[in-house]
C-alpha cells in the first residue's frame, strides 16, 4: 500500500509542482496572484496542493501508511512553499 500511496501522492504532485513554481516567479504575493490573468485557476492549484497535503497527512498520521523518511521530506516541501510563498501562505491561513 504504501508503494501505491506514494506514487499517486508524487503523481499528483507532479501535476500540481510547476504551477506552485509558476506562483512563486510570477505572482508570490496575493496581491500579484489577485491581480494574474489566470488568478482563479491558480488559486485553485493552490487549494488542490493543499487537499493533496492533507490526504498526505492522513495516511501518515491517522492511517499510518507513510514511512517517517517520506512524511519528513513531504513535509519539509509543504514548509517550504509556506514559509516562501506569500500568496500560498495567506490562502492557507484563509482557508
Amino acid at each position: 500500500m504504501l508503494k501505491q500511496l506514494f506514487a499517486e501522492f508524487n503523481s499528483r504532485y507532479d501535476a500540481i509542482n510547476n504551477y506552485l513554481v509558476q506562483i512563486e516567479r510570477e505572482c508570490p504575493t496575493l496581491e500579484l496572484l489577485e491581480n494574474a490573468e489566470n488568478s482563479d485557476f491558480l488559486k485553485q492549484k493552490i487549494i488542490d496542493y493543499f487537499s493533496l497535503c492533507a490526504e498526505e497527512f492522513y495516511w501518515f498520521y491517522h492511517k499510518k501508511r507513510i514511512d517517517n523518511l517520506i512524511w519528513n521530506s513531504w513535509q519539509s516541501g509543504m514548509n517550504y512553499w509556506y514559509n516562501n510563498v506569500p500568496a500560498i501562505k495567506s490562502l492557507w491561513e484563509h482557508e
